[in-house]
């Protein structure tokens, strides 16, 4: 019993540390598939916001290009009605407010933008001036009309660097996006093969608990039906054995014989050389008996000095055989000790069963009380049923 309790209690702190080195391990992978997934989110995000800077650079590139339109007419025909008539600077107006909103948290954006600004309010400028001034000298609106040329030109130019800048952007994002997710991914994979890991060693560890506390349970139960001192089975054992022939007997027809053996003058071994003395006797007693049975019999300490055999399958006459082997082999072993007892022995064989193990048991003890009461150290057999 010490060895399996440090058995067991090795066992429970190595899969105590094991818990805690897998919950450590589960703790860590779910914090690095946690961060990953932030950062996959955090790229995500960032793309998206990429994604509509760019789109707002190219609705404003869109309404730039429609306000070209009416400029072209105008250089073509010197009709300023066409720039009148015209919304494409409401909508200009309209896509750069945008632009400025999603990129209003960038430094870098916003010095580009002020440029950009700064363009768009000439090419305002110059078109008003063009629109509302019909009677300025012809060099003069010719000087203003390729001002604003050149003014397309730039604003074609700067909205141009600003949507490759945006593109190279959204790339860097496109793969650190892909960068996290995988990461993220992998992170997820390994704690689910973790977890299922984990829970394979709970599991397992579960299912060794219950092992142990079975076994504890069984061994338990084991001594509760073994007499402590001789090693045999209890009185209760023995009842629990009878009851299975009884059932047995009642399917199969065999008999079953029942012997009560009593140490005659006991005491006196007590009395005369002390308690472990008289605990050897027993303990020779029922070595002796179990010796000289089959393994299928069951021989157990019912008293202080008093045994009970249960012969399975065994008539009057084969009890008697083996009873009085055993008796003989106990005298032998007592005159080698110079031990001053005797065995009285009674033997009752069922060809029927009793009405109740009680009652059978009650007729061997009868019978060996009587045996005991004609003279001692004598064995008796009868045949009931």
């Amino acid at each position: 019993m010490k060895d399996d309790d440090k058995t067991n209690q090795r066992w429970a702190f190595e899969a105590n540390l094991g818990f805690f080195v897998a919950l450590l391990t589960l703790l860590t992978l779910g914090i690095m598939t946690f961060r990953d997934t932030q950062n996959l989110v955090s790229a995500a995000g960032e793309a998206s916001h990429h994604q509509e800077v760019h789109e707002a650079i190219q609705n404003l590139l869109v309404s730039i290009s429609e306000s070209e339109k009416a400029e072209t007419v105008y250089h073509i025909t010197g009709d300023t009605q066409f720039l009148r008539d015209d919304p494409s600077l409401g909508e200009i107006d309209l896509a750069f407010t945008r632009l400025r909103t999603l990129a209003s948290g960038n430094r870098e954006k916003q010095s580009r933008l002020a440029v950009l600004a700064g363009s768009l309010d000439r090419k305002s400028t110059l078109w008003r001036e063009i629109s509302r001034n019909r009677q300025h000298e012809k060099s003069h609106m010719e000087a203003v009309s390729n001002a604003l040329k050149a003014e397309s030109v730039t604003l074609h130019d700067l909205l141009k660097q600003m949507a490759e800048d945006e593109d190279r952007v959204l790339q860097t994002d496109s793969r650190e996006s892909q960068a996290h997710a995988s990461r993220a991914t992998n992170t997820l994979l390994l704690l689910s093969g973790f977890m299922v890991l984990f829970l394979s060693l709970a599991y397992r560890a579960m299912v060794n608990d219950i092992r142990a506390r079975q076994q504890v349970e069984a061994k338990l139960m084991e001594l509760t039906r073994l007499d402590a001192l001789t090693g045999l089975v209890n009185r209760r054992a023995f009842y629990e054995a009878l009851e299975h022939e009884r059932a047995r007997m009642s399917r199969y027809k065999h008999p079953v014989t029942i012997a009560f053996i009593d140490l005659d003058d006991f005491k006196q071994v007590n009395d005369l050389h002390g308690h472990a003395v008289g605990d050897m006797v027993l303990r020779k007693v029922a070595t002796t008996i179990r010796e000289n049975l089959r393994k299928t019999d069951t021989v157990a300490r019912v008293g202080g000095d008093e045994f009970a055999v249960l012969l399975p399958e065994t008539g009057a006459s084969a009890a008697e055989c083996v009873l009085r082997k055993a008796q003989q082999a106990l005298h032998e072993e007592i005159r080698s000790e110079s031990w001053n007892v005797s065995l009285s022995i009674g033997g009752v064989t069922h060809l029927i069963p009793g009405e109740s193990s009680d009652e059978m048991v009650r007729q061997a003890d009868a019978l060996m009380y009587a045996v005991k009461a004609s003279g001692k150290n004598s064995l008796s057999v009868v045949v009931l049923g």
